[in-house]
């Protein structure tokens, strides 16, 4: 991930950068409270380097320009520049304009950029169409599954979710009851009981491409919440070479932060989940265990291998840390998205 080799000066020229965009000299404020708070966590955390994001130290876009010389600094300062747009709801016109404007000036283009600009427009079906293929479910259905056939049978919910039964699947997965208490495939199975969801195998449950990052919710201890799914998704960008995950997580922030990005799995949701206490920091610890991890949890995990592994003994093996953030619910917290989250909507109501 080339967020974690960004030099020290590199750092303080993205976050400039950040505040020059999303902070612009002629409005001032930011857009939404919960800005500041997620880049003083994500630097703090991800970074080592902490920035006072409520001081405004801004920079014009030339300057920064001439500051970052690689294109990989580059690209990461516009990539925050986008999650910040998507902490929003909805996105302001100033601020997606100024987005625009330093990508363009940097030279940046991407799907990160295509995912903001459809959802700024309200063109929010085509994102989540987009985000599903380019994202890691995409990526991680053309490397180890075909799902080609059933996404334009079913339409983008193929790339998530069970439409077609596989009892062999669905066999496989309930046979996780005889793993003994305290293994990862017993706790999975304790997992997807204590939430009553639908077995892979079984329509209506997610499809293996969603069921692997269940095995990553038990491994990591994030529960089934809006931010357990954000911090999920964090972890996974540091913890795996598989292409889309930063795609990915800028789509969490959607679904479970602002709603503006639908789940192709359980539809819109108003979650604000980045509101709770201590929030934001759990993300960046999040990024920090994943970037500790020394096992490819996507292109190199079969857990079905390791159903019989005590959950403490593969933590250490593979060299997950604790958590730092005392606000972080595990995987045990019996409340889940759907419960915390209210039912699925319709798709936000505004356009800019």
């Amino acid at each position: 991930m080339h967020w974690l080799e960004l030099s020290d000066t590199e750092v303080k020229w993205v976050a400039r950068s950040v505040m020059g965009a999303l902070r612009d000299n002629s409005w001032q404020e930011w857009a939404d409270p919960v800005q500041p708070r997620f880049f003083n966590a994500i630097f703090n955390g991800l970074f080592g380097n902490p920035i006072d994001f409520w001081d405004p130290d801004p920079v014009e876009c030339g300057v920064a320009l001439s500051a970052l010389t690689r294109e990989s600094a580059r690209r990461t300062a516009i990539e925050l520049m986008v999650a910040g747009e998507l902490l929003c709801r909805p996105i302001p016109p100033d601020v997606h304009v100024s987005v625009e404007r330093w990508a363009a000036a940097f030279g940046i283009e991407g799907q990160s950029l295509t995912l903001a600009r459809q959802t700024a427009s309200g063109a929010y079906y085509q994102a989540q169409a987009d985000l599903y293929r380019h994202g890691y479910w995409g990526a991680y259905a053309a490397t180890a599954h075909n799902v080609d056939a059933q996404v334009a049978r079913y339409g983008v919910s193929a790339f998530a979710a069970t439409h077609e039964p596989d009892p062999e699947l669905a066999a496989q997965w309930q046979q996780l009851a005889h793993c003994a208490p305290g293994t990862i495939g017993r706790s999975v199975w304790e997992f997807y009981g204590l939430h009553g969801f639908d077995w892979p195998g079984e329509p209506g449950g997610a499809n293996p491409i969603t069921a692997q990052h269940d095995w990553i919710h038990v491994l990591a201890d994030y529960s089934a919440t809006g931010l357990g799914e954000i911090e999920t998704a964090a972890f996974r960008i540091t913890s795996t070479r598989l292409p889309g995950t930063l795609l990915t997580f800028l789509g969490e922030l959607g679904f479970w932060h602002s709603g503006m990005i639908g789940s192709a799995f359980s539809g819109w949701h108003q979650a604000y989940s980045l509101d709770a206490k201590d929030a934001p920091e759990s993300v960046a610890d999040a990024f920090r265990r994943g970037a500790a991890c020394n096992q490819d949890l996507y292109l190199e995990t079969d857990f079905f291998a390791f159903k019989d592994v005590n959950l403490d003994t593969l933590r250490e093996r593979w060299n997950i840390p604790p958590k730092q953030s005392v606000h972080s619910p595990g995987w045990k917290t019996r409340t889940h998205l759907t419960a915390a989250d209210g039912e699925s909507h319709s798709p936000p109501d505004f356009t800019i």
